[in-house]
C-alpha cells in the first residue's frame, strides 16, 4: 500500500499475543507496530541486543482505571454485570486446553491446586469462572466440581453474551471487587495486568505447568508455547506472577 501512496506511513495495531512473536521480522522500515505491551517489548529487544524502533504504545498508561472512560458509553454490558454475594472475587480465565490433546482433568486439578496455594483463606472469596468460548462442557464441569469439593463458592459465567465477550472490557465493571486473576497462559491475564495495573489485584499464570500433561499434544503447539513462554518472560509479564 505504501508503494501506491508515496510518503504514507503504515501502522499496524495488534489484535492478540500472536502478533508479538518474531515481531522484528514482520515489519519493514517505516512501518509501525502499535501495541499494549510496547514498553515491555522494547525492553525485551534492547536486552537481547536487537533494535526495533517501530514500536509504539496503543493505550495510555492506566487509562482503563480512569473514572470516565468511553468504554462505559460504548459497552452498556459493563454496567449490567451482577455477581451474587458480596465476597471479593477470584477470577479464573479458563482455556480450551482439551483442543490441544492435553490431559485436561489432571492438568486442571494441578493448576487449580497452584492457584489455591496463592490465596489465604480461599473460602472468603467467590470464584468466578470465565469459560473459553470453545471450551468443552465436561472440562468446565470438572473445574467447578474441583473447587466446590473444596467448599468454595463458584459462579460460572454461562450466558452466551458474557462467555464470548472480551474480558478486558467486562473487567471494567467488576475490577474493584476482584482480588486475584488466574489463568494458565491465556492472553486475558496478561492484558488485564497491563490495562488494570492496581496493587489491589494479583495476577498469576503458569504456562510451564501444562507441559507434563501434554504428551499427546502436537509438536507444532508445543513449539508455539515454548516461543510464547520466552516472550511472556521477556516482555509481557511485568505485572503478572508466574506460579511454579
Amino acid at each position: 500500500m505504501a508503494n501506491h501512496y508515496k510518503g504514507a506511513e503504515v501502522r499496524y495495531f495488534e489484535h492478540g499475543l500472536g502478533d508479538y512473536l518474531d515481531t522484528e521480522k514482520q515489519f519493514q522500515d517505516g512501518e509501525y507496530f502499535h501495541c499494549v505491551f510496547a514498553e515491555g517489548l522494547e525492553a525485551y529487544y534492547q536486552k537481547n541486543g536487537k533494535a526495533f524502533a517501530a514500536i509504539r504504545s496503543a493505550v495510555e498508561k492506566e487509562c482503563f482505571l480512569a473514572p470516565d472512560l468511553l468504554l462505559d458509553q460504548y459497552f452498556p454490558q459493563i454496567n449490567d454485570i451482577k455477581i451474587e454475594g458480596d465476597k471479593p472475587i477470584v477470577l479464573l480465565a479458563s482455556q480450551a486446553t482439551e483442543q490441544f490433546k492435553v490431559d485436561s482433568k489432571a492438568f486442571w486439578e494441578h493448576f487449580l491446586g497452584l492457584c489455591l496455594q496463592q490465596i489465604e483463606e480461599p473460602r472468603n472469596y467467590t470464584f468466578l469462572v470465565k469459560p473459553h468460548p470453545r471450551q468443552d462442557g465436561q472440562v468446565l464441569y470438572d473445574i467447578c466440581a474441583f473447587l466446590r469439593e473444596k467448599g468454595l463458592e463458584v459462579v460460572l459465567w454461562e450466558q452466551p453474551e458474557l462467555r464470548s465477550f472480551h474480558m478486558e472490557i467486562l473487567f471494567r465493571g467488576m475490577y474493584e471487587r476482584v482480588k486475584y486473576v488466574f489463568s494458565p497462559f491465556s492472553s486475558t491475564v496478561f492484558y488485564l495486568s497491563q490495562l488494570y495495573p492496581t496493587a489491589a489485584i494479583e495476577y498469576y499464570y503458569s504456562l510451564q505447568s501444562i507441559f507434563p500433561y501434554s504428551q499427546n499434544t502436537p509438536e507444532i503447539y508445543l513449539n508455539r508455547w515454548k516461543d510464547l513462554y520466552e516472550l511472556v518472560q521477556g516482555a509481557l509479564s511485568k505485572q503478572a506472577i508466574e506460579m511454579e
